[in-house]
């Protein structure tokens, strides 16, 4: 099944990259329309294909003019969205008959909308979902195909558990890719249409722990909002904020998924 990758943020760089997707990314992979990181991590690896059609993610515009140039050049089975920044419109869905797979990094309906898995911590979940979903053109709308599961520890913080939830995503993918394999075909799904919350992408003004919070609700805020290099949780005292940190604060700065990162979860 030939698709079509619309890809940023981590998890796109390392699905063009890791051997487990080698023989989809050859075999398989028609064109994409990426962030310069991914593009770069594809193009150092073996599986490169030079002669693909490959266009850098800009603005909104521009993306729909070159995705559907893309869609008429090499007709995919699907397109595959991997935190890809722009909401797609109808007449991109109609023009692959609504074929277009997404990854949501949290689980549906419940955390639609953009860093979830801070909001996951501050609401006390307990399990972290990634959930694959035929997209409509409402936003993480659509019909769920499947998901994969991870435990939230009680000392996780955004930062540790977005780094889990990267492998569990890639797990999930590859969970897709074995099935396609075995000729199981596209699955219908079921509708997810209602319900849920939209966590909206601004998130600074939550940071502020809550006055007269409680030393659970102080550990939920610290934990929810360590996430390098992005700003902390914090108590206001007049015109200063004091930054609380969580007792797991470490950040390995030299890891292959961390480093000069600057993305939210």
């Amino acid at each position: 099944m030939r698709f079509i990758l619309l890809g940023a943020g981590r998890i796109a760089e390392k699905f063009v990259t890791e051997a487990r997707f080698s023989l989809e990314i050859q075999s398989n992979l028609a064109g994409l329309i990426a962030s310069q990181a991914v593009i770069n991590q594809l193009n150092s690896s073996s599986e490169a294909n030079t002669s693909m059609p490959a266009y850098l993610v800009g603005d909104k515009k521009c993306n729909e003019e070159e995705l559907i140039d893309l869609i008429h050049t090499v007709r995919p089975d699907y397109l595959l969205s991997i935190q890809y920044p722009w909401i797609l419109p109808d007449n991109i869905l109609r023009r692959v008959s609504g074929r277009v797979l997404n990854l949501h990094n949290a689980q549906l309906p419940d955390y639609r909308g953009h860093n979830t898995i801070s909001h996951e911590i501050l609401n006390g979940e307990t399990m972290h979902v990634c959930t694959l979903h035929w997209i409509a053109e409402e936003v993480d709308r659509g019909r769920i195909v499947k998901t994969r599961e991870i435990a939230i520890q009680s000392d996780d913080t955004a930062y540790s558990l977005w780094v889990r939830s990267v492998e569990s995503a890639l797990c999930l993918l590859e969970a897709w890719f074995a099935d396609l394999s075995h000729g199981l075909g596209f699955p219908s799904g079921y509708p997810v249409t209602s319900g849920g919350r939209y966590y909206r992408k601004e998130i600074a003004q939550k940071k502020q722990i809550p006055h007269a919070a409680t030393p659970e609700i102080i550990d939920r805020w610290a934990r929810a909002f360590w996430f390098p290099p992005h700003e902390p949780a914090y108590i206001r005292h007049g015109q200063r904020k004091l930054y609380v940190l969580p007792n797991t604060w470490s950040y390995i700065v030299n890891s292959p998924l961390t480093e000069s990162t600057t993305e939210t979860n």
